[in-house]
């Protein structure tokens, strides 16, 4: 089991004690950060983690920083409208409030029936659409294709955590969806964004 901690929603707890996201994310973060996390556990013993980060000497400049903070300065928006669908509130305030100080404008949704009726309502004027692939009623494949009937020339970006069937990874790549892993940097979803719309 120690060998699966940092895969996203793997969790040892119960289907209401968590999201099998955290240690996903920390493992996210310190990775972007070149650095790497290394865990010790034994049985009655308990569990340490000990994080390893690249040091920069004092008054100098984080190069690394320097270097997201200006990807993510580059990729902005003009008002293009996109529809983020994910179920995952604290994942979805996320990305919500990155792409609207980047200069998107967002609609969210949490699953499959209220991002039709957020589409619907606002008469299917989206740039794009951005949504997780396992949603609680139906898939966001389902969704996107759904989507797709009505408005052909809609740009699309999945995203997943799962590495097992639950990813539609073929159905993804035979469609030809861009597709972003979980846990994914703000970069990575400007960036990708970006050469969308």
């Amino acid at each position: 089991m120690i060998d699966q901690i940092f895969e996203p929603f793997f969790s040892t707890k119960g289907p209401t004690k968590g999201t099998g996201l955290g240690l996903a994310v920390v493992y996210g973060i310190i990775r972007q950060h070149g650095g790497w996390i290394n865990v010790y556990s034994e049985p009655n013993q308990g569990t340490a983690f000990k994080v390893y980060l690249p040091s920069i000497k004092t008054g100098g400049e984080n190069t690394l920083s320097t270097v997201e903070t200006n990807e993510v300065e580059t990729a902005h928006g003009t008002g293009q409208r996109i529809l983020l669908v994910e179920d995952e509130e604290a994942v979805r305030q996320l990305a919500s409030r990155a792409l609207q100080e980047s200069g998107y404008t967002v609609f969210e949704a949490g699953a499959y029936e209220e991002a039709l009726d957020v589409f619907n309502r606002e008469g299917g004027n989206f740039d794009l659409v951005f949504s997780d692939v396992v949603l609680p009623d139906k898939s966001g494949i389902h969704l996107i294709d759904d989507l797709l009937a009505r408005r052909p020339d809609l740009q699309v970006l999945v995203s997943s955590g799962y590495t097992d069937q639950k990813s539609q990874w073929p159905v993804i790549q035979e469609k030809g969806f861009r597709f972003l892993q979980k846990p994914y940097s703000l970069v990575d979803l400007l960036g990708m964004i970006d050469e969308l719309v």
